[in-house]
């Protein structure tokens, strides 16, 4: 009779052990590196959805504000300008509580300061409208994630 010899195929405690342990510092490290990705995902899509919201204020603003005359102007404050656009209609806008509207509607939100600085054909800040030269706009906002972006623009003015 032959006598069957029982393989001892399998693994040791210790074997199981160090392979388990592989295992778990392989898989700490893939979450942080994928954990680290979504967050740097959210930063940049957060910052892009932001840039993006005052490049078409800025734009919207280049077209008001090319074609103002300076004898149009009634208000000129860092948080408001008030004048009339070539059709003889009133166009007003206006940051207050975070917000800047045009004509009452929202064109931007979350905005950290007063956009506008009004500037004479030196570049110096003026407060009189005849010597209004440029208007500077300087839109910072909050972004989803707190951080703070910001574009300045420096728009000429129609004489």
């Amino acid at each position: 009779m032959k006598k069957r010899v029982l393989s001892q195929a399998g693994f040791t405690l210790m074997e199981m052990s160090v392979a388990l342990t592989v295992l778990g510092v392989v898989g700490v490290i893939a979450f942080n590196i994928i954990h680290n990705q979504v967050n740097t995902f959210g930063t940049v899509f957060s910052n892009t959805a932001a840039v993006s919201d005052i490049r078409k204020t800025v734009r919207l603003m280049r077209r008001d504000f090319q074609n103002l005359d300076n004898s149009a102007i009634n208000t000129m404050k860092n948080s408001r300008l008030v004048f009339k656009d070539n059709d003889g209609e009133e166009v007003t806008y206006l940051f207050n509580n975070g917000k800047l509207t045009r004509n009452e509607k929202v064109v931007l939100e979350n905005v950290a300061r007063a956009p506008f600085s009004y500037l004479n054909s030196a570049q110096k800040e003026t407060g009189a409208s005849d010597s209004l030269r440029f208007i500077g706009v300087n839109l910072s906002v909050v972004a989803i994630n707190a951080d703070t972006v910001s574009v300045t623009e420096t728009i000429y003015v129609r004489n």
